[in-house]
């Protein structure tokens, strides 16, 4: 039951009405005492029902505060309001009676909530209240003086009302899971004689599991009996007698281990006719048991995250690892279980975890709790829809497993969400060269970038921009891998330094450890690469060379030695000599091509890295992609390219046959040209037919001659 204010819903109209007071309750000598009109109503659904409020006969007016609320069954949203809405103080109107007249007719101040215009000489009507019950139940409407005297006028509205399922509140039609209860109200009607008895039986699915009952004011026990007279097996049944009480109400649980639909009836019986007095019928309908489905899903993302929607497919693709120290978070696994029924499963599941290799691991419910651990297995069972799986290093460096597996509350069944490998690095013990995009330094430049974080626009700027902070996202010169003995990638202690062997050449260059955060970068998970860039003294010559050593210290080393690797770099100098190629000079119709443009500086020394370079046009339409999207426009170690092999070409001859010719103008104004053709389609065919018919010619004259010899005319 629950008590709602006087101020909210307008489900009570207060009216200077002078109806007469049918049950009064005697004044006390300190306070005015409180009247209900009628005492005791039988309610319908849907159908509104009026009582009168008041105050007796006193010697002085009622005290300030007297207050008027309403209780109704569970499952009703009726609340009430003043009479024409506008007062909106407090939680419960306080009614002041003020003032006195010849006349007994009360006014109700909206607003304020004030009462005027009562004669204390005379019992009073200050208004009435009206409600339109929602569900079936018992609604009280109380009334309450400040000296502790009260009136209640009840409405009983007989009926079943569900409380559980998932059906909701005051419903006679409920859904339910098998192997769960269900428990609805009765109420019986307030005509009912005394000793009117209730049976409660159902058919179908389902038994019942207790019942139990109150008087309607809640101070008298009135409980059911089973009908087969067992206090301890209520499944065939109960028996409720209303006893003395006027109205009062009966709750009833039931559950069902199997699927399908039970119907309960209440049926009333007159304790002196035997007639049945009025009937309930309940349906509830059991549906399969929640069971944890295979649509649940386990994601790994960082050790830290603390956002449930950075846990995704794409986070889960990507490799983790972490130094070995023992407490080092590797990774997270966000799990959200879902039932049977499609939706979030917040039952007390198990979600156990285990990790065999190297490793520990932590299950708990809050995501971005960071919790060391030492165990190898793991489990927790809170009721509750997301877990969270934590990997940490424990001492040891090499590769875990971790499999997490849930487990059904209800029924044990198993599921294994998933299984991931995380790795534990141990210390530096390598360095070495996993890619090169740029060894042809200019001038006074810097070739590549040491970026952190390398953009999907960066990957494909000019490796001497760096003009804007924007555009400082393009790739390394090189990039660089540390591992550790195990020949895991594992960041390395500092920063890699770069040297070169002659600075009259290079001053050698920069790195940045990857972030791992994009598409284009040389990492995928921010661990072990560096991207690097290297800078060319602007002194120095065309042809010019030098040796970069990358190094990082050796943990091993006691004399402060090194691990080491090295590039090659060279010097080029702008362009002189441009030619243009392609990768044959005849080819089919919409046969693959390759288009090649290559420049030399002055002393024949490829051009820099970075240069420009042609881009040509063609005199007869070319098939696939355009030259200008496949060409970048400038040349790395003095070529610039369509594709790099004709695997992945995607630029292709004309479809017509004959000659065709590629134009572009260099860097120098220079116009260069490359030439080829298309074969005829048919010149093939007309040579297979010519050999054929010298064939066929050859062939008559043998048999001419053989015929000859055999005198054959």
């Amino acid at each position: 039951m629950k008590t709602i204010s006087l101020k909210k819903v307008s489900a009570v109209a207060v009216a200077s009405l002078g109806f007469g007071l049918l049950s009064v309750v005697p004044a006390q000598a300190a306070d005015t005492s409180p009247t209900v009109g009628t005492a005791t109503q039988s309610g319908v659904v849907g159908t509104a029902k009026t009582t009168t409020i008041g105050f007796t006969a006193a010697a002085t007016s009622p005290a300030a505060g007297t207050t008027v609320s309403l209780t109704v069954p569970t499952g009703s949203t009726v609340t009430l309001a003043d009479n024409d809405g506008k007062y909106s103080t407090g939680t419960t109107v306080a009614f002041s009676l003020t003032g006195a007249t010849a006349s007994n007719t009360a006014v109700v101040d909206s607003t304020t909530g004030a009462v005027t215009g009562v004669t204390t000489a005379a019992a009073v009507v200050i208004g009435t209240i009206t409600i339109v019950p929602d569900v079936p139940g018992l609604y009280i409407v109380n009334i309450a003086a400040t000296g502790a005297t009260t009136a209640k006028a009840y409405i009983h509205v007989a009926g079943a009302a569900g409380t559980i399922g998932t059906s909701g509140l005051g419903t006679t039609s409920i859904g339910a899971t098998t192997g769960g209860e269900v428990a609805f109200t009765f109420t019986n009607a307030s005509t009912d004689a005394s000793g009117t008895v209730y049976k409660v039986s159902s058919t179908g699915v389902g038994s019942m599991v207790t019942a139990t009952g109150v008087r309607a004011d809640g101070t008298t026990s009135n409980a059911p009996v089973p009908s087969n007279g067992s206090a301890a097996d209520w499944t065939q049944g109960a028996k409720w007698t209303t006893g003395d009480a006027a109205s009062a109400t009966m709750t009833v649980r039931m559950t069902s281990a199997a699927a399908g639909v039970q119907t309960v009836s209440v049926v009333g019986i007159n304790a002196t006719t035997g007639a049945p007095v009025t009937t309930s019928t309940v349906l509830i309908t059991y549906g399969a048991a929640v069971a944890i489905s295979a649509a649940s899903t386990a994601y790994m993302a960082g050790p830290a995250e603390a956002t449930d929607a950075n846990f995704t497919s794409t986070s889960n693709a990507i490799p983790r690892s972490a130094d070995k120290a023992a407490g080092t978070a590797i990774a997270t696994v966000a799990i959200t279980l879902v039932g049977s029924k499609g939706t979030a499963d917040a039952r007390a599941n198990s979600v156990r975890a285990t990790m065999s290799g190297a490793g520990f691991v932590d299950v708990n419910g809050t995501v971005g709790s960071l919790s060391n651990s030492s165990q190898r297995t793991d489990a927790n069972v809170e009721a509750d829809a997301t877990r969270y799986v934590r990997a940490y290093a424990d001492g040891t460096s090499g590769t875990g497993t971790l499999t997490v597996t849930i487990t059904d509350v209800d029924s044990g069944a198993s599921l294994t969400l998933g299984t991931w490998t995380v790795t534990s690095t141990g210390s530096q013990a390598s360095i070495a060269v996993a890619a090169t995009n740029y060894t042809v330094g200019r001038a006074g430049y810097t070739t590549g970038t040491a970026s952190t974080v390398i953009t999907a626009a960066g990957a494909v700027l000019n490796p001497l921009d760096h003009t804007t902070a924007d555009n400082d996202k393009n790739v390394g010169a090189f990039v660089v891998v540390v591992k550790d003995s195990s020949g895991n990638p594992v960041n390395s202690s500092a920063l890699p330094a770069v040297i070169s062997s002659d600075t009259t050449v290079s001053s050698g260059g920069t790195c940045a450890l990857d972030a791992g955060s994009a598409t284009y970068g040389s990492s995928t998970n921010g661990i072990g690469y560096y991207n690097c860039s290297f800078a060319t003294t602007s002194t120095a010559k065309s042809g010019g060379k030098a040796t970069l050593t990358i190094r990082i210290a050796d943990p091993l080393s006691t004399t402060g030695g090194y691990l080491t690797t090295t590039v090659a770099v060279t010097v080029g100098e702008k362009t002189a000599k441009t030619t243009l190629s392609t990768d044959k000079a005849s080819y089919a119709p919409g046969e693959a091509m390759i288009v090649t443009a290559k420049a030399v500086d002055a002393s024949g020394n490829p051009v820099y890295d970075g240069a420009a370079s042609v881009v040509p046009t063609s005199s007869k339409a070319l098939g696939g992609t355009a030259l200008s999207s496949l060409m970048t426009g400038w040349y790395v170690g003095g070529v610039d390219a369509s594709s790099t092999t004709v695997a992945k070409a995607k630029v292709f001859a004309p479809a017509q046959s004959g000659s065709f010719t590629l134009t572009g103008t260099d860097s120098t104004l220079a116009i260069v040209t490359a030439a080829a053709s298309v074969t005829d389609a048919n010149a093939g065919l007309l040579t297979q037919i010519d050999a054929l018919n010298a064939k066929i010619v050859a062939l008559n004259a043998l048999i001419a001659k053989i015929m000859k010899k055999l005198g054959v005319k």
